[in-house]
């Protein structure tokens, strides 16, 4: 157990989820809570998102009707963080809200620092930066009152994010390089892959695709290594883009395909609506009229999905591609008519 916990836990996965119903079932809701959010480490690296739902839903079954606030708000905060991964952002936010007020009412700086850190995260998904960092810099302070490195470190890395996108490299360099080095000392790998796999998309902003290349192809080998999907996903997506924009058509096709698969896999179809848009997007430049067939396909089932998780930026985009594409079907005929 102790040379591999992940591979451990997931081998008495089945047993471990049914602790947690066993523990709903005979009212035994601090350990009911305490087990189920344990087992996110689980089911968030190998995409268990079924699993995570269920045994939350009975243990806050449970915690609700024992009273138990402190579970209540730390089963809140954690199906917050499932709802992001599903891009669920409305459900999200009702979750972390109402769990980031269970904590101030029991002045709990540890879940307030959760809170503040995953309600940052969903800010930058909506597109809304000023208020992500502004929650990063309070989820900074309550992680450095509770003297929690790692937390501090996962900031860092997802902070950075937004400095490299405002253009600001040595921000978000610097942010890395510390979030990097706490990850080392205390050997958690997980959290390298992630830092690097920024690092990397740092490279590609600043026109280094060779080089962001080798980073993504080095962290992809770590979340396999580990048994970590999400992070698969993530990092074939983004060899999927970095190859895009050196003009390497048929290894972006691979890569997204890929990925693609990834997050089929784990059922995750607003993640797999994110891929088609991706490419469409690539099949739509090809200019071939399969390619653009085949690009229109893939829009339509990406606005399907987007319509029914309530990803509106991502809807907007899919449905302004279509709008794009039902011209370019028109053209043909037009310009036929003005080449006579």
């Amino acid at each position: 157990m102790l040379v591999d916990p992940l591979e451990w836990l997931d081998s008495e996965q089945a047993n471990l989820v049914q602790a947690v119903e066993h523990a709903a079932e005979h009212e035994m809701h601090e350990l009911c809570w305490d087990l189920a959010t344990t087992l996110t480490t689980l089911f968030e690296g190998r995409g268990y998102f079924d699993e995570w739902e269920r045994t939350h839903g009975l243990a806050l079954a449970a915690v609700r009707s024992a009273g138990n606030t402190r579970g209540t708000a730390a089963l809140l905060s954690s199906l917050g963080v499932l709802y992001l991964g599903r891009s669920q952002l409305a459900e999200s936010h009702t979750s972390l809200t109402t769990a980031l007020g269970l904590f101030r009412e029991l002045d709990d700086r540890q879940g307030l620092a959760l809170c503040h850190r995953d309600l940052a995260l969903l800010e930058r998904m909506r597109g809304d930066e000023e208020s992500a960092l502004t929650l990063y810099d309070r989820a900074l302070r309550d992680f450095d009152r509770v003297g929690d490195v790692v937390g501090r470190a996962i900031v860092l890395t997802q902070s950075a994010h937004i400095w490299m996108r405002r253009g600001q490299a040595a921000t978000a360099q610097s942010r890395l390089d510390e979030a990097l080095g706490i990850y080392r000392s205390v050997g958690y790998t997980g959290g390298q892959a992630r830092t690097l796999r920024r690092a990397g998309q740092l490279q590609q902003a600043q026109g280094e695709h060779e080089g962001a290349v080798r980073t993504f192809t080095e962290v992809l080998e770590l979340c396999r290594d580990s048994g970590d999907v999400i992070g698969e996903g993530h990092l074939l997506r983004d060899l999927g883009a970095a190859h895009a924009e050196m003009g390497r058509g048929e290894a972006a096709r691979g890569f997204y395909a890929q990925a693609l698969s990834v997050r089929e896999q784990i059922m995750d179809q607003g993640g797999a609506a994110v891929i088609r848009l991706d490419l469409a997007r690539l099949l739509a430049a090809s200019g071939g009229a399969g390619e653009r067939s085949r690009s229109r396909e893939l829009l339509e089932s990406a606005v399907r999905a987007f319509r029914e998780r309530r990803m509106q930026s991502e809807l907007a985009e899919a449905e302004r591609m279509l709008g794009t594409h039902a011209v370019v079907l028109r053209a043909p005929a037009t310009e036929t008519v003005a080449g006579v």
